[in-house]
């Protein structure tokens, strides 16, 4: 009966049961028999049967784009990647770290030789952040300044827009003073009697969805360009949209009361 090598016999077993699959499973899921499949994990004088082999393989084929199989495929790569990190870590540090010091012995009749100086070996790198941070994906990040977006808003609205983001980072400039400026720019686009509201692209959408994270300010005030795509109906295919001024009225006004409470925060008399 013709067989297979069995380092192949073992490497298809092993992919399925990272795939989470159980040796009971495999063996039900392929239509072989669990004693046909269990010598091979612990003797090395067996050899698999080309039938069952390809029936492993079929199986393999079906489930390969199973979202859990994949989803514990990749798990299992991620793991193996931060154990080699590790392990490379270890052995530069190993590299790295001086060879161990003899402390002289005094000569006769000569006062003891000083103390060598024995410096400490590095400390070991933080493990890379390979599920949210990966770096192979560093090198193609997406950077957006404030510019790249104020420079599709009314023009009252993008100024007061990098006031905010710039508060209490500008040096020379407290972080009052900006947040008194960016409230002055607010109040002026909302009196004004005059304003619409304005397009917004595809592109400025996208840029307002990655100001909007993790900024209290920002977030108020471009929230009504952000659920604008969530109301009357509309979808990714509406783009350029238009922000209506009641809409933007209302981040606006949120974003007055922000910024009034964090002004209030910084009178107060620590």
């Amino acid at each position: 009966m013709d067989s297979v090598d069995n380092v192949k016999a073992y490497g298809l077993l092993s992919v399925l049961q990272r795939g989470g699959l159980s040796m009971k499973a495999i063996a039900s899921r392929a239509g072989v028999a669990l004693a046909t499949l269990s010598p091979f994990r612990v003797s090395s004088d067996r050899r698999m049967a080309m039938a069952t082999y390809m029936k492993l393989f079929n199986l393999y084929r079906e489930v390969r784009s199973e979202p859990e199989f994949q989803a514990a495929i990749d798990a299992w790569k991620v793991s193996m990647e931060a154990k080699e990190k590790f392990a490379a870590a270890d052995t530069a540090e190993q590299e790295d770290s001086p060879a161990p010091q003899t402390e002289p012995q005094p000569e006769a009749e000569k006062s003891p030789a000083p103390m060598p100086v024995v410096e400490k070996a590095p400390a070991p790198q933080a493990a890379p952040d390979l599920v949210n941070h990966p770096s192979h994906y560093e090198r193609v990040a997406v950077k957006v300044e404030p510019m790249h977006l104020t420079a599709h808003l009314p023009h009252p609205l993008a100024s007061s827009f990098e006031y905010l983001i710039r508060a209490g980072f500008k040096d020379g400039q407290s972080e009052a003073t900006d947040l008194r400026k960016a409230r002055v720019w607010l109040k002026y686009w909302l009196d004004d009697k005059e304003s619409t509201g304005f397009k917004v692209t595809r592109i400025d959408f996208a840029r307002a969805v990655i100001f909007d994270t993790g900024h209290v300010f920002v977030g108020h005030l471009l929230e009504p360009i952000i659920s604008a795509m969530r109301h009357i109906g509309r979808s990714c295919m509406d783009f350029p949209f238009t922000v209506t001024r009641e809409e933007m009225a209302v981040g606006v006004k949120k974003t007055i009361e922000a910024v009034e409470k964090r002004l209030n925060e910084l009178e107060q008399p620590s």
